[in-house]
């Protein structure tokens, strides 16, 4: 069987991926109450037969909630499908990235490229975002070459350091693109902010 294949693109880091019909990417925007846009994210594909990452309750939204409140900027939602038996058989992968709705206008260039760089990283394509920024950088392969080779290993440190590399980046091209106006040393203090 030949499986179909389709484009998938990341708006803000300016890479555009082939991914199985299967892999379902939505950016959804800056969102008002992201604990809630997560709930009815789950709900929605409960009812499909998927299921999240982690838990079936709501008990890991809830306490997110209550910990982080509005501290967190954005975030990825996954839901995946997985059945040989008994037909018909399926296989899905949806992500959906999503934003604080608020945010300033270098914060939330920084933090959807953060988020689309946890996707990349999801797909086993962080090496595009290496690539990208070996363009920029000149640094001839190298982290394309290191984004290659850390993708496979399951590290929340290494999840979060490929997705900041990812904000700078989105940042960098909205300078270029003059959509913003900030110095290269300053992407920086937009992470820290």
């Amino acid at each position: 069987m030949i499986k179909q294949k389709k484009k998938i693109r990341f708006e803000s880091l300016g890479i555009e991926t082939i991914v199985s019909n299967g892999i379902h990417y939505s950016w959804d925007g800056e969102i008002d109450n992201l604990h809630d846009h997560a709930t009815q994210l789950r709900q929605r594909y409960a009812k499909k037969g998927f299921y999240k990452d982690n838990k079936d309750t709501y008990d890991d939204i809830e306490a997110e909630r209550k910990q982080y409140g509005d501290k967190i900027n954005g975030t990825l939602s996954r839901f995946y499908k997985f059945q040989l038996h008994p037909p018909p058989r399926s296989l899905g992968l949806y992500i959906h990235a999503y934003i604080r709705k608020g945010l300033s206008k270098e914060t939330a260039i920084f933090v959807r490229g953060h988020e689309e760089a946890h996707a990349l990283y999801c797909l086993g394509k962080a090496h595009l975002l290496g690539k990208e920024v070996d363009k920029i950088c000149g640094t001839n392969g190298f982290t394309e070459e290191a984004f290659r080779m850390m993708n496979p290993i399951h590290d929340i440190a290494l999840f979060e350091l490929i997705a900041n590399y990812g904000g700078r980046h989105a940042l960098v091209l909205a300078q270029l693109a003059e959509k913003i106006n900030i110095k290269p040393e300053e992407i920086i203090f937009v992470l820290n902010s």
